[in-house]
């Protein structure tokens, strides 16, 4: 077996032994809701807060990305493990429809809402002659 993932017989149970990856990246699970005025957006972050979250915005790239602070786990002795700590990265599309310098975020429990509102349709207008 490799390095980073030993196999070992402790009191007739086998026991996976695998190393704490950083630079591990993981595509967050999404929800998308649409209403008429605007798409609200649930990512699950968890283990994310506030300040390890970054949203940006460039050529209709929405760009989101979750850090998690791996230090925690420097003093444990791992001796099974079934769940990975990883970053979070994830990026959307966005269509003309989306008024981007609107857009709204918060984090809470670990799950991010985004607020894209869409841009209000044009009505028409009867111009008047001076």
């Amino acid at each position: 077996m490799n390095d980073n993932n030993e196999q070992k017989v402790t009191n007739n149970a086998v026991v996976g032994i695998q190393s704490i990856q950083s630079n591990r990246e993981y595509v967050p699970a999404t929800d998308i809701l649409e209403t008429d005025k605007d798409l609200t957006l649930y990512m699950d972050l968890p283990g994310v807060g506030k300040d390890e979250v970054s949203i940006n915005v460039e050529k209709n790239i929405l760009k989101i990305e979750g850090h998690i602070n791996s230090g925690s786990y420097n003093d444990l002795k791992l001796i099974y493990k079934e769940y990975n700590v990883g970053n979070y990265m994830r990026e959307f599309t966005l269509s003309n429809q989306i008024d981007q310098s609107k857009i709204e975020a918060k984090i809470d429990n670990g799950v991010l809402t985004l607020i894209l509102p869409k841009v209000p349709k044009l009505q028409p207008q009867q111009i008047q002659v001076s």
